[in-house]
């Protein structure tokens, strides 16, 4: 992607996709509501902030879009996986740094149910991903093979660690 660069006024810059900055400036001139004006997004923020250095939250389409080619590992699938993920309403995530990185991932489903089948499909899913392959790293099979996975409620945790190189690797998707 490319990333353009805008001052905002003579101490704020930002960064980001066109349409990301258009975004920003829409909301700083009244135009768009901010996204703490949601109360879901809002109070996502306020169970966030603080836990750790860097933290975000994805929303409906987002967190499908994000995870789905993960969950086809680069395949053309018989089925859309998006629409598999359906019942996430939102991704939190934190990541800690030291020796290493460790992440946290809540995934808010819909439902017990659904989180229930959603935690048996990354179950599923780190049994297929975490077998050596020759177009995962030995590091992200480890990653994935060694993820916590935890239903509590509508939620599915999801708790890992690795080397910090790795980072880069899990952060651009996977290989294809």
């Amino acid at each position: 992607p490319v990333f353009f660069f805008a001052f905002l006024n003579f101490s704020q810059a930002a960064v980001g996709r066109l349409h990301d900055l258009q975004t920003m400036i829409d909301v700083r001139a009244g135009s768009k509501p901010a996204l703490d004006t949601q109360a879901d997004f809002a109070k996502y923020e306020s169970e966030l902030e603080g836990t750790s250095p860097q933290w975000g939250i994805a929303t409906g389409a987002a967190a499908a879009n994000r995870a789905a080619p993960w969950l086809a590992g680069g395949a053309k699938l018989p089925f859309d996986p998006k629409a598999l993920l359906g019942p996430v309403q939102a991704v939190l995530y934190r990541l800690n740094w030291g020796n290493g990185f460790t992440t946290h991932m809540s995934v808010v489903c819909d439902g017990m149910q659904s989180a229930s089948l959603l935690a048996q499909l990354v179950t599923a899913w780190q049994n297929v991903r975490g077998a050596p392959a020759e177009n995962v790293s030995p590091e992200v099979s480890n990653f994935i093979r060694g993820l916590q996975v935890e239903v509590k409620g509508s939620r599915v945790e999801l708790t890992g660690s690795g080397p910090v190189q790795m980072v880069d690797q899990i952060m651009s998707g996977p290989p294809v």
